[in-house]
């Protein structure tokens, strides 16, 4: 199977692949904060599901462990973001230090 052709420097696609295949630390916020914006949707949808099941008397134990799936990923992401945020301070903080 042939491979597509490169896509032009210009358009949206090539953008979007280098963003997405950069290792950049602020390409990589920008990937953890749309992840973060993915998983909140679910957990939201999750936790209104299993509090639904609840009030209505049917068994909930799938919806309210999905809901805590979706919980442990947002608090890992979150944690993760966190984490990259210290780690983009001290590179510009040493970038500032080299400056002076």
């Amino acid at each position: 199977m042939r491979r597509p052709p490169p896509p032009s420097q210009g358009s949206l696609f090539a953008a979007i692949v280098r963003t997405v295949s950069s290792h950049e630390p602020n390409a990589r916020l920008q990937k953890i904060d749309v992840a973060l914006g993915f998983i909140g949707f679910f957990v939201l949808f999750a936790v209104v599901k299993t509090a639904a099941s609840t009030l209505q008397g049917t068994p909930s134990a799938v919806e309210a462990l999905l809901a805590a799936l979706f919980v442990g990923l947002g608090y890992r992401l979150l944690r993760r973001r966190e984490a990259l945020c210290r780690r983009i301070a001290e590179i510009k903080e040493s970038n500032r230090q080299w400056q002076v």
